[in-house]
């Protein structure tokens, strides 16, 4: 049961992300709201090809996350994990209503940017719950390439790196998955459309964590 809740939750999460950066890519000016540190190349990108000073607007992307995680850890002192995805799951739902009824694009995408902070402090303080972080794979394809590699060469063979290797794999295909979702509905109908990893995100947090662990460091 403790593994099935795991996989859920991991899968769950890694769509949410992809879903959320590919929808405020498209939908928000090319803006990360979970690979946030890839506004900066998105930024100089936009400055070399003569862009205006509303291109800076994207620096603000870095304090509201940084804000965001110290208000997400300051949340969980008492440990209560399912806390932190209901918080999330608000934020981009918020984040959909700010851009769907008042049409304030920026704002939304901000409350998206603060979510996916949020997930990333569910990552770090709970890493027993999921697989691996969920919201960026570059570090993930990283480990699951050393892990296969590892666990391949190894006399005998070591199953636990393949195994997380596997589940590496499996994570980037759902990444992949919520990107292509969160970028073909962000196109068609815009930034309210985060409404959906919102309601996944609650989803998730009405699950009773039986396998709730202490705090990671």
């Amino acid at each position: 049961m403790a593994l099935f809740f795991m996989a859920r939750l991991t899968l769950l999460l890694t769509f949410i992300a992809g879903f959320t950066d590919a929808t405020t890519f498209v939908a928000a000016d090319k803006l990360f709201s979970a690979h946030v540190t890839g506004n900066f190349i998105v930024l100089a990108y936009d400055l070399l090809r003569g862009a205006d000073r509303a291109a800076y607007i994207k620096l603000l992307t870095f304090p509201v996350f940084v804000l965001a995680a110290m208000g997400a850890a300051w949340l969980d002192r008492g440990q209560r994990p399912m806390r932190l995805l209901r918080l999330e799951g608000w934020l981009l739902l918020l984040a959909a209503l700010t851009s769907g009824l008042l049409h304030w694009v920026f704002p939304a995408a901000m409350f998206c940017v603060a979510a996916m902070a949020v997930e990333n402090i569910f990552n770090r303080l709970y890493p027993a719950l999921t697989w691996s972080v969920t919201t960026v794979m570059t570090g993930n394809v990283t480990t699951g390439v050393l892990s296969f590699v590892h666990g391949l060469v190894a006399r005998p063979r070591n199953r636990g790196k393949l195994e997380l290797s596997r589940h590496i794999l499996i994570m980037a295909g759902v990444f992949l998955l919520g990107c292509l979702c969160g970028g073909f509905l962000a196109g068609r109908f815009g930034l309210v459309v985060v409404a959906v990893p919102g309601v996944l995100a609650l989803l998730a947090s009405a699950a009773d964590p039986a396998t709730r662990t202490p705090a990671g460091t």
